[in-house]
């Protein structure tokens, strides 16, 4: 499977997770109470309530970024490079790169949608969404850095 084919099937998975979010707030908040929680503390647990109306707020969010993430993965020689690319190189370390974004683009996607949905559903602990985000950035950045310079140092 190509970095092309993998993208894609990332781009669709959170194209997916980003309708499923939107569909199942709108469908559940007739039924909400009105208060459900808007603040989770480093713990994890809920330590905020506010009327149902905030729920769109991480809605908006999540759509915003979703989108932004498509745009900016249009134009990969934008994008802040940790070495300078060679122009033997260049179509490759694009390509990765906008693997890079994919994969970002599809936490940040996951991650708003399961805020959502714990928020929805009245969850009063998200502690994995925390452990999820803290070591899943990291790990994504470091090593699609590690692979951009490998890349361009053949």
């Amino acid at each position: 499977m190509t970095q092309r084919h993998i993208r894609t099937a990332t781009d669709i998975a959170a194209h997916i997770i980003t309708a499923a979010a939107l569909i199942y707030t709108a469908a559940a908040y007739p039924s909400l109470s009105d208060t459900v929680p808007v603040h989770y503390g480093i713990t994890g647990e809920m330590d905020a309530t506010g009327d149902k109306s905030t729920i769109w707020t991480p809605l908006i969010v999540l759509v915003v970024m979703h989108i932004g993430f498509g745009l900016l993965n249009r134009f990969p020689q934008i994008f802040n490079y940790p070495v300078t690319i060679c122009d033997q190189h260049r179509k490759e370390v694009y390509s990765t790169a906008q693997l890079m974004v994919s994969c970002l683009r599809l936490l940040t996607d996951t991650l708003f949608a399961s805020l959502l949905f714990c928020t929805v559903c009245g969850s009063d602990n998200v502690l994995w969404m925390l452990l999820l985000a803290a070591i899943g950035y990291p790990v994504i950045l470091v090593y699609f850095n590690i692979r951009i310079k490998r890349i361009n140092d053949r």
